[in-house]
């Protein structure tokens, strides 16, 4: 009593949309009351659905390094999780994998777990030029795409020079593996080998070994190391200087700016 409409503070109808389509609302006079001719008895309510997406993020990526990219979904995976199909348009020159530990291949499903909206991959550059597209794609939801642009990769001493003493002992050498820029060659930041490839053989010299030797030599950077997993060992053998110089393997480019020379001063 005493109100004209249902009241906003108390009961009120709630239109709860399913999903996407069209329905009319009718409404129900109560007993004894007319239906008015001049006045809606039903009304259409056109529900919209927002598409869900599928969005991928790479970078760039230098010859025979690996990274990790990631898919990510604009709403939760439904009931059972989502399978997203990966595709490249070059295989040539990309590889996928489920992670840092598999070999790459040509295509990949990344499953992603009900109500998650994430998941990562493993990409591996073949090459150390052109541009590779990726292509995710899920039921019910719209394809996502990704591009990498891929450039050479090199080896560089990371280790400063050395000032060091016979009675000092043994002195460590640590080589890494770079991404670079292309043309330039200058360093973009360390990479990570990609897993599965032929180990990388690196050498390093001494220009006068009667000032210091290197104990092993060639070492051999594996898949999934930035690094050696064991540096090279420097051994000062008398009073002097000496250059140590890298020499990596013909696949690999020689970085601009970084060292493939350091020198030992042994005093």
């Amino acid at each position: 009593g005493n109100q004209s409409c249902v009241s906003q503070s108390g009961a009120q109808f709630i239109f709860a949309p399913a999903a996407a389509g069209t329905t009319n609302l009718t409404m129900t006079q109560p007993a004894s009351y007319a239906v008015p001719s001049n006045v809606p008895q039903s009304i259409t309510a056109t529900v919209t659905a927002t598409a869900s997406t599928i969005s991928v993020t790479m970078s760039n990526l230098g010859r025979d390094l690996q990274s990790t990219g990631t898919i990510a979904l604009s709403v939760g995976a439904p009931v059972g999780g989502l399978a997203v199909a990966i595709a490249l348009d070059d295989p040539t020159r990309l590889a996928l994998a489920p992670n840092a530990t598999t070999v790459g291949a040509s295509s990949l499903v990344v499953n992603i777990p009900a109500g998650q909206t994430s998941a990562t991959f493993t990409y591996h550059a073949l090459q150390d030029n052109g541009i590779v597209t990726l292509t995710a794609t899920g039921p019910a939801f719209i394809t996502g795409t990704a591009t990498t642009s891929l450039r050479p990769s090199g080896f560089a001493i990371s280790t400063s020079n050395i000032s060091t003493t016979v009675a000092a002992g043994n002195s460590s050498v640590q080589v890494c593996v770079y991404q670079l820029a292309p043309s330039t060659n200058v360093s973009e930041g360390p990479g990570t080998l990609r897993f599965g490839i032929a180990p990388a053989v690196v050498a390093l010299t001494s220009s006068a070994t009667s000032v210091g030797t290197i104990l092993v030599s060639p070492l051999q950077v594996l898949g999934n190391q930035q690094c050696l997993a064991t540096p090279f060992t420097f051994t000062p053998v008398a009073i002097g200087s000496t250059s140590l110089t890298l020499n990596q393997g013909v696949t690999f480019t020689v970085p601009n700016g970084l060292s493939q020379t350091i020198t030992a001063i042994v005093n």
